[in-house]
């Protein structure tokens, strides 16, 4: 997995090394540096070329180097540094080397291709900006990634298709089809191994009773879905609220989700239910217990709630769970990050400033009118 990321001026942080577990969610306030983390990787992952990467690609796209330098740098260097495997990969540029404004690219300073090639197969990304309901979505043709979902969530149809006709192929040409023996995903023993039901089965806990058709046109290269009630009625998607399209993409990448993998979530939340955000942090949490690493960005208290859930039952350890609150003091040009831990009780260590304590100030106001 990722062990650590080290940034310097790049965009709103001057120096900082994150430190990561199998479990992350990054938390804050809007436009303090959240997305800049996970920028970093998505740089890396979409990226071709051994010799540089990209700011600009399939995945993001950041500008050039006078969009992403730290505003207030004190001289011309900019460094992404990550370290996973027992070895460092590295790119961008020394101080004081006169960096053109409009440089694209950082180049590398130094490379782990094994590294590399792990991140580019063996990631999955699904943004905040996912597709909602649509009459129909393309098929992956590009991406020789078996478990890849589209950044948007766009080829999750085709994904649960191939589920649904026994399986797929991995790149050791293994059958993929059922979870491991004891994986802590497998909804319950009623449900059984089989990835495609325990992706029902957890959408179940957003929308009740939902049940999925995916289907797809080859000649055409379009999918399709559909989706019943209880009552057998397939109602096209276009026909069923934005909840279930935007969390389908997030709970079929962490089911599916292979032991040793990446799967890195921005905003899991966006238009579900309270109760169906604190299930998506249980499953989150079980993911990572599964040997999947998960970044997950959120402002949801549910999601970082259901995770404590499951460390409370005694079914995640504690120490898996690495809870970033990232924040701009007043005055300060630079974000910090403040790392956030639990206890075997699911208590978390400390509750900063701006933490998920709106509630608690907007009862106040309620009871006092102050």
């Amino acid at each position: 997995m990722i062990n650590e990321i080290h940034l310097v001026n790049f965009k709103s942080f001057r120096k900082i090394s994150i430190k990561l577990s199998n479990l992350n969610i990054l938390t804050g306030i809007n436009g303090t540096g959240k997305s800049t983390i996970i920028q970093s990787v998505l740089m890396v992952i979409q990226s071709g070329s051994p010799d540089f990467v990209e700011c600009n690609g399939e995945l993001i796209e950041l500008g050039d180097y006078s969009d992403i330098q730290h505003e207030n740098a004190q001289d011309d260097s900019l460094l992404v540094e990550i370290t996973g495997f027992g070895e460092k990969s590295s790119w961008g540029f020394n101080e004081n080397i006169g960096v053109s404004p409009s440089v694209d690219q950082l180049p590398a300073i130094k490379i782990d291709q094994s590294m590399l090639n792990f991140l580019k197969s063996n990631s999955v990304y699904i943004s905040a900006e996912r597709w909602g309901p649509r009459p129909n979505v393309p098929l992956n043709s590009y991406n020789s990634n078996p478990y890849w979902l589209g950044k948007h969530g766009e080829f999750t149809v085709q994904f649960l298709h191939r589920l649904s006709q026994g399986g797929f192929k991995d790149t050791n040409d293994s059958l993929i089809s059922k979870l491991p023996d004891g994986d802590p995903r497998n909804y319950d023993d009623s449900v059984g191994p089989l990835i495609l039901s325990n992706i029902i089965a957890w959408m179940g806990e957003i929308s009740p009773n939902v049940k999925i058709n995916a289907s797809v046109i080859k000649d055409a290269m379009i999918g399709y879905s559909s989706f019943s009630f209880g009552n057998g009625k397939q109602h096209k998607a276009t026909n069923v609220g934005f909840g279930i399209s935007y969390s389908l993409s997030i709970v079929t990448a962490l089911v599916a989700a292979k032991k040793g993998s990446i799967v890195i979530i921005e905003n899991p939340e966006a238009h579900i239910h309270p109760s169906g955000q604190s299930r998506l942090g249980q499953l989150i949490a079980l993911t990572a217990k599964a040997g999947v690493q998960v970044l997950i960005e959120t402002h949801s208290e549910h999601v970082i709630n259901g995770s404590r859930i499951m460390i409370r039952k005694d079914l995640v350890p504690s120490d898996e769970l690495n809870v970033m609150y990232v924040d701009r003091l007043d005055g300060q040009d630079e974000s910090m990050i403040r790392c956030i831990k639990a206890n075997k009780m699911g208590q978390l260590s400390e509750w900063p400033d701006g933490f998920f304590d709106q509630q608690a100030k907007d009862m106040k106001t309620l009871m006092t009118g102050v």
